[in-house]
């Protein structure tokens, strides 16, 4: 009603004035695109926020309006529970890992606050580590922590870093040390890898030449 209100009042104007040309000119387009407009709003509003045009009364269950309208919340709640299953996986592993002599730190108190975890992007992974715990754990951690993006091998003194996986690293030491960034690819590359010595090498490239 409103639309077809609008467009005889504009019909009304162009008829009966003594507008000029370039005015009339102007009343036309608006004749021909603002129903165009009108008909791109209801558009987007029906194909991107359907979940708008309805009350909580029009649900049986008033419950499945929130849980329709609230998108941020579930998909937020969907991420936290695929989160909190990879860091009972990184437990787990920890537990299986420590019988056989190896450890697993996760820097808890910085890489779990997000307003200090950009300064916790490495892993420190001891060169004894076995490939199969190796590759494991760079998966659980890289997917708990998405930030993640900066390995080395722990190949010099301390002896007893040898045997650990150490999550949550000082990203200061990383650039420190001249480390390269691996992105998405590069660790789903790096958990393909069938062997240590493949494993070694392929996040060696991230690392600085050593001099002979």
């Amino acid at each position: 009603m409103f639309l077809v209100l609008v467009e005889a009042i504009a019909a009304f104007v162009i008829v009966r004035s003594t507008l000029n040309d370039v005015l009339n000119t102007i009343l036309i387009v608006f004749l021909v695109v603002f129903p165009c407009m009108v008909l791109f709003v209801f558009y987007m509003l029906v194909t991107k926020h359907h979940e708008k045009l309805y009350s909580p009364s029009d649900y049986e269950d008033e419950t499945n309006f929130v849980s329709t309208y609230d998108r941020a919340t579930r998909e937020y709640r969907l991420t936290k529970r695929h989160a909190s299953e990879n860091a009972i996986s990184i437990a787990q592993l920890k537990e299986s890992t420590s019988d056989g002599g190896y450890a697993v730190i996760v820097n808890a108190d910085h890489i779990t606050d997000s307003n200090s975890a950009d300064g916790n992007e490495a892993i420190w992974l001891g060169c004894n580590v076995p490939l199969e715990i190796a590759r494991e754990m760079i998966i659980a951690a890289k997917s708990v922590f998405p930030h993640l993006k900066y390995i080395e091998i722990s190949d010099v003194n301390p002896w007893d870093t040898h045997n650990e996986i150490y999550i949550g690293g000082s990203t200061k030491t990383a650039k420190e040390n001249r480390l390269k960034e691996l992105n998405q690819s590069d660790f789903e590359k790096l958990c393909s890898l069938t062997n240590l010595e493949q494993l070694h090498h392929f996040i060696r490239e991230f690392a600085p030449k050593k001099a002979k």
